[in-house]
């Protein structure tokens, strides 16, 4: 063997004598990090595996989660998805009622947290007949005759469960369908009831805060007659007033003829075009509650961010205003400047109501904000966020409509601000992320959502994926 080629062979061992030793002295460390890895979890969730059920399957006692640590350490706990305090486990936890998001995590020691382990869990124990809405119920009974009496007794009772959160869909064959559904789901009987056009929907928006301010729903019309379904609604609600809002080439004449041959008196709000006719509104309004405080404004020629408002000027008894785009319209910077308001919500963003719009109306009424989006959607989102945090609604009620046209969603703002709620927008399918995330992020806070329309406005696919959010 040459003098060289032992030289290479010797090179040779010593390397692969170092790469052995490298692998030798790291092996510890890796397998080190590996346990640290199958430990990070943390935290053991177990549920109940049969708990007692009630109607369609709702557990109808508190569940009790277990939780246990998967190494030495503390764990805490907290129920919903937004921030807030972790508690202390000290032994079975009880879960609240409803659709609950668990979160836990285990604290080590030295101080170093596992990951949060989430988990949903329903827990609808109060699934059990009450009085209240649609319940009827009797606990004493009196008889009057013989001391004697054979043969059994009867007792018909009316029940509205309380269970969890209950989605539905409030459909029917067309708009008019739907407004009468709603006005007889929402407020069983009215003396006093708001008409609009089921055809425009300008002057059924803008007049949210009327029927807030009478207790009123809202009924929707053709422009040249009354809906079979609309006069039938009328009778059941035992109306006597009737409030149109428009002017008669939206809702014609002989429209206010047939109200009146019904028994109903009439009056009618009206203008020459939709800006007009929102300022006369807000003017009726101040008639009533002596006006000032908030108003809300949208842009006049698309529905969505209106319809997102309505729920909070129904509530608050606030007028909604109207604008183009681009320039300030006339009749409502006229009624800011002498409707003595304190301050303007803008809904929509900066391609709905222009900056240069914005800045017209902070001059107008200096405290002036803009609750806006990127898209209709996100729009309706950040509306309902504010509507919460100002304490006017909740997100106890959510009414979801279709974002892309307006005829099933004219008169859900009234209903739900009726109930103190929000309104959503999706697309008909599948259900808009941004909705979605809104509605998972508060799913514990709902207890009543319902769908405006029929499958032809939301289809049963976003119908199904809305449910399953609550179940």
């Amino acid at each position: 063997m040459s003098a060289q080629r032992r030289q290479r062979l010797a090179a040779s061992r010593v390397l692969c004598a170092a790469v052995l030793s490298c692998a030798l002295a790291i092996s510890p460390t890796i397998a080190a990090a590996q346990a640290v890895t199958a430990l990070a979890p943390g935290v053991l969730v177990f549920t109940p595996a049969s708990p007692a059920t009630g109607p369609a399957g709702f557990q109808t006692t508190p569940a009790i989660v277990t939780l246990m640590p998967e190494r030495p350490g503390v764990i805490y706990y907290r129920f919903g998805s937004g921030p807030g305090s972790w508690t202390r486990c000290t032994g079975p936890v009880a879960v609240p009622e409803g659709k609950q998001l668990l979160s836990a995590v285990l604290i080590a020691p030295d101080g170093t947290p596992s990951d949060v382990v989430t988990t949903t869990i329903r827990s609808d124990f109060s699934a059990v007949s009450v009085v209240g809405v649609g319940a009827l119920s009797a606990s004493v009974a009196t008889y009057a005759g013989t001391t004697e009496v054979s043969g059994g007794v009867t007792v018909k009772t009316k029940v509205r469960a309380q269970v969890g959160t209950t989605v539905r869909r409030l459909g029917g064959k067309d708009r008019y369908d739907v407004s009468s559904l709603l006005a007889n789901e929402s407020f069983g009987t009215a003396k006093t009831v708001i008409i609009a056009s089921g055809e425009k929907f300008p002057d059924a928006l803008t007049a949210a805060g009327l029927a807030g301010t009478l207790g009123a729903p809202m009924l929707l019309v053709l422009h040249n007659k009354v809906p079979s379904q609309i006069g039938a609604e009328l009778t059941s609600l035992g109306a006597t007033k009737a409030i149109v809002c428009g002017g008669p080439g939206t809702v014609y004449p002989s429209v206010l003829a047939d109200l009146r041959k019904r028994g109903l008196s009439v009056e009618r709000i009206d203008g020459k075009d939709r800006y007009e006719v929102a300022a006369a509104v807000a003017r009726k309004i101040a008639s009533i509650t002596g006006g000032g405080a908030r108003c809300y404004l949208a842009r006049g020629d698309i529905y969505p961010d209106a319809l997102s408002l309505s729920p909070l000027a129904y509530a608050q008894r606030a007028p909604i205003l109207l604008t183009p785009t681009y320039v300030l319209a006339g009749a409502t910077r006229t009624e800011l400047e002498r409707g003595g308001y304190t301050s303007v919500r803008i809904a929509g963003g900066e391609g709905s109501v222009s900056p240069r719009v914005a800045r017209q109306v902070a001059k107008l009424v200096p405290d002036t904000a803009r609750w806006g989006g990127a898209t209709r959607y996100e729009v309706a989102v950040n509306v309902a966020t504010q509507a919460v945090a100002q304490g006017s609604n909740s997100w106890a009620y959510v009414g979801i409509a279709k974002g892309t046209v307006f005829s099933d969603a004219l008169c859900g703002g009234v209903a739900a601000g009726n109930r103190g709620g929000i309104i959503l927008l999706t697309a008909p399918e599948p259900l808009t992320s941004v909705t979605s995330n809104a509605l998972n992020a508060h799913v514990g806070d709902v207890r009543e959502c319902d769908v405006y329309g029929g499958e032809g406005s939301i289809t049963p696919l976003t119908y199904d994926q809305i449910h399953g959010i609550f179940r």
